[in-house]
C-alpha cells in the first residue's frame, strides 16, 4: 500500500477507535478540523464532504450507538434547543417555495447537524472535557491566525487580495478573507471573555493559566483579524465585545461604572478630534459606501475595482429586499438565494 494511504488508514482507525471509546475525543477533533478540514474535500452530489463532515457523522453515530448499547437514551436538553427546533420548523415551511429541493435539503441537514452537535456537546463535554474543548478551540484559532499572518506578510494568495501593494489580506484555508475573519470573530470573543474573567473581580473567576493561554492566543487572533481587512468581521467582533461587556457589567457594579466612564471618554476624544489620528486607510474602509447611500437601484452602475465590493453588497441587499417583497411569508426557500438571485 502507498505510504500516504497506509498513514491515512492507521490514523483513521485510531480516530474511529478513540471516538467509539470516548465521543469527546471526536468533538475535540471536530474543533481542530473546522479551519483546516477543507484542505481535502470530495464532492458528493451537491455537497462538499471533508474531514469536518466525516468527524461530525462519526461522533453522532457513535454517541447514539453507545446510548443504545447501554440500553438507555437519556438526553438533557440545553437552553437553545427549543429556539433551534423552531428555526428548523420555519426552514421546513419554506421548502415548498424553493426552486431546488436539493439545496433546501442541504441547508436543513446542516442545521440538524448544528442542533445535534449542540446537544451532544452540552451533554458530554463537562468538567475536564469542557476545559479541553476550550483549550483546543483557542489553540486552533491561534494556528489559523499564524497561517493568516504568514499570508499577510509574505503575500501568499491571489492578486486581488493585495493590500497597499506590499501585503496580502489574510484568508487562511477559507479561500476568502471574510469567512476567515468570521471564524476568528467567533473564536476571539472566547479568549477575551476568559481574559476578563481572570482579571475582573467576580464571584466566579478563572485561574491565571487561562489568562496566559487566552491572552496569547487571543493576541494572535486579533492581529490576524485585523489583517483579514474584513469590515463585517470587525463589526461582528465589536458587537461580541459589547455583549461580553454588558454581561460582565450586569454581574459587577464596579465594571458597570468603569464601562460607562470608558464610553464617555471615548465619545469625548472623538468629539475633540482625536479621531483624526486614526489612519486614513481605516477611515476609508468604513466610509467608501457613503456615496452610494440612498441609491434604490444599483443595476446599470459602472463597476470598477474600487467600488466592486460595495456595489456587490448593495446588489445582494436589493435582491434580498425584492425576494422578500415577492415572497413575504415563506420566502424563496432556504438555500435558494443563489437560484433566485438572477
Amino acid at each position: 500500500m502507498p505510504t500516504m494511504w497506509a498513514l491515512v488508514l492507521v490514523l483513521g482507525t485510531a480516530v474511529v477507535l478513540l471516538t467509539v471509546v470516548r465521543p469527546q475525543w471526536g468533538v475535540l477533533l471536530i474543533a481542530l478540523a473546522v479551519p483546516f478540514g477543507s484542505l481535502r474535500q470530495m464532492q458528493v452530489g451537491m455537497v462538499n464532504v471533508g474531514l469536518t463532515e466525516l468527524l461530525v457523522a462519526l461522533v453522532l453515530v457513535t454517541w447514539l450507538l453507545r446510548m443504545l448499547a447501554q440500553g438507555e437514551i437519556s438526553v438533557d436538553w440545553p437552553p437553545l434547543t427549543l429556539p433551534l427546533v423552531l428555526f428548523l420548523v420555519v426552514l421546513c415551511l419554506s421548502v415548498p417555495s424553493s426552486v431546488s429541493f436539493q439545496l433546501s435539503l442541504k441547508e436543513i441537514v446542516k442545521w440538524l447537524e448544528v442542533l445535534a452537535v449542540y446537544v451532544l456537546v452540552s451533554n458530554e463535554m463537562t468538567g475536564r472535557w469542557r476545559e479541553a474543548l476550550v483549550f483546543v478551540l483557542l489553540g486552533t484559532g491561534a494556528l489559523a491566525a499564524l497561517q493568516g499572518i504568514y499570508q499577510f506578510l509574505f503575500q501568499i494568495g491571489p492578486e486581488e487580495f493585495v493590500l497597499f501593494g506590499r501585503f496580502m489580506r489574510a484568508h487562511g484555508t477559507f479561500e476568502q478573507p471574510n469567512p476567515y475573519g468570521g471564524y476568528l470573530g467567533l473564536s476571539l470573543p472566547l479568549a477575551v471573555g476568559l481574559v476578563l474573567a481572570a482579571l475582573v473581580p467576580m464571584k466566579r473567576r478563572v485561574s491565571s493559566r487561562w489568562l496566559v493561554w487566552a491572552g496569547g492566543t487571543g493576541a494572535l487572533m486579533a492581529l490576524a483579524l485585523l489583517m483579514s481587512w474584513s469590515r463585517g468581521a470587525w463589526i461582528g467582533f465589536a458587537a461580541a465585545i459589547l455583549a461580553i461587556g454588558v454581561a460582565i457589567a450586569v454581574r459587577s457594579r464596579r465594571v458597570a461604572v468603569l464601562g460607562a466612564l470608558f464610553v464617555i471618554l471615548v465619545a469625548y476624544l472623538l468629539l475633540v478630534g482625536v479621531g483624526s489620528l486614526v489612519p486614513a486607510s481605516f477611515v476609508q474602509r468604513f466610509s467608501d459606501f457613503v456615496p452610494y447611500l440612498g441609491l434604490s437601484d444599483v443595476r446599470g452602475l459602472e463597476v470598477t475595482d474600487a467600488n466592486f465590493a460595495v456595489l456587490e453588497r448593495m446588489a445582494h441587499w436589493q435582491s434580498a429586499l425584492a425576494m422578500w417583497t415577492d415572497h413575504p411569508w415563506l420566502g424563496v426557500g432556504i438555500g435558494n438565494y443563489d437560484v433566485a438571485y438572477p
